[in-house]
């Protein structure tokens, strides 16, 4: 990560410098300012990760940085030896408070924490981006299933509907062709995209193969005239997605 020191002392940039270096080698140092106007310059130039504040610097405060700064996109730690900005420190976003003689153990568990939270950004994001390739994958558009000879696909596309059968599930595609899934129904109803709907604790349908609403008898007509039962409980929620197709 690269940091900016923004201190009116010069002895405590230079502390602070080497403690980054000997305790926090993940944080580099790339600019260091004296004054507000300084700084506003090198954090548009340079735009660091992580900005150390002091608070009180000459005829300013580090506070006068904040409305150059509206929605920042970088993490302030403030420096200083006076405790009683902290409230309004904390009151900006600033992420750590960190009062001189600044105490290397507090600097390190400072960084660390930025660490683990950036750690945990970037995984979520991953995972995100794990998700979203899984599901728009041509291995996600295919259903697997075990049969007599190991493990058979089927292509999403082509299930017209899934029926329970007790701890089983059959699958009807749009050849005709029937197979039989160990899953339950359930677990099956997890694994689909959004082409997919629940319409009763018993079918799963897939919202292609439509052709009609029977409205009196709450049924869905599905491909080659297979007719599906709709739930009372799933019925408004089947009309707004029908108004959809």
């Amino acid at each position: 990560m690269t940091s900016i020191i923004i201190d009116d002392n010069e002895q405590a940039i230079k502390t602070l410098d080497g403690l980054l270096k000997h305790f926090c080698p993940q944080v580099k140092v790339i600019g260091k300012a004296q004054s507000i106007k300084d700084a506003v310059l090198l954090i548009n130039e340079l735009n660091p990760d992580i900005v150390f504040l002091d608070v009180e610097m000459n005829n300013e405060t580090g506070f006068d940085l904040f409305p150059f700064f509206p929605n920042l996109n970088f993490i302030v730690i403030f420096t200083t030896s006076h405790e009683k900005y902290a409230i309004k420190a904390f009151k900006t976003e600033c992420f750590d408070y960190l009062l001189k003689p600044i105490d290397p153990v507090e600097l390190a568990n400072c960084i660390g924490r930025i660490v683990k939270e950036k750690n945990d950004i970037l995984n979520s994001q991953r995972d995100h981006l794990l998700s979203n390739s899984i599901k728009h994958s041509t291995f996600s558009k295919k259903i697997a299933f075990i049969s007599d000879k190991g493990y058979s696909f089927i292509e999403e596309d082509d299930v017209v509907y899934f029926n329970a059968d007790g701890k089983y599930t059959n699958i009807f595609t749009n050849k005709g062709e029937t197979f039989t899934s160990s899953k339950n129904i359930g677990e099956i109803e997890g694994t689909l995209s959004d082409n997919f709907f629940r319409c009763h604790k018993s079918w799963i349908i897939n919202l292609k193969y439509i052709t009609k609403y029977l409205k009196d008898k709450n049924q869905a007509l599905l491909l080659n005239d297979i007719v599906v039962e709709i739930s009372s409980l799933k019925k408004n929620e089947f009309l707004k997605l029908f108004n959809k197709i």
